[in-house]
């Protein structure tokens, strides 16, 4: 779409994206060179912020276990209500469980998802886990906070350059 010069190549190309058009609430638009930006700022907008939102909230979700979310948000660094700093910020948690150094522009795929072990196969697991291919950070359940900290604080921090050549 952004590569089109004349009108009939861009009608062309938003036939093809018809029910991405539609879906943005781009489908209003007249497609014309004039309202081109425009329907790309739509599309765009919508491909990066409104369709990885309910991704994006059930990571927060997963967050909100044990408080994390609202240490992180009052403090990045600060963990928990324990007077302590941590060196794991929410980046290293996304490195770690998508193996990604960035959230990707048009949003994950697929959306990440957070497990627990609680009555898995595995009950003595101490350390996260993660399946990359398919986005998914499997946590520990524990005994005590302390235990669950440290041991999350040891395996992110212990798995710099997982996959890197």
């Amino acid at each position: 779409i952004m590569e089109t010069d004349t009108e009939e190549k861009l009608c062309a190309e938003l036939e093809k994206a018809s029910s991405l058009k539609t879906v943005s609430g781009a489908g209003h638009i007249i497609p014309n060179l004039k309202s081109k930006d425009k329907l790309i700022d739509i599309i765009v907008q919508f491909y990066v912020l409104v369709r990885t939102r309910s991704a994006y909230e059930r990571f927060k979700d997963g967050l909100k276990t044990l408080n994390v979310l609202d240490s992180m948000v009052w403090n990045p660094r600060f963990v928990c209500g324990v007077e302590c700093e941590s060196p794991v910020l929410l980046k290293d948690i996304i490195v770690f469980a998508t193996g990604l150094d960035d959230i990707p522009a048009l949003g994950f795929s697929p959306s990440p998802t957070l497990e627990f072990n609680e009555g898995k196969e595995d009950t003595n697991m101490v350390l996260q886990m993660t399946n990359t291919c398919y986005n998914i950070l499997r946590i520990p359940l524990v005994k005590s906070y302390k235990i669950f900290k440290d041991s999350m604080e040891f395996g992110l921090l212990n798995s710099a350059g997982f996959g890197r050549v």
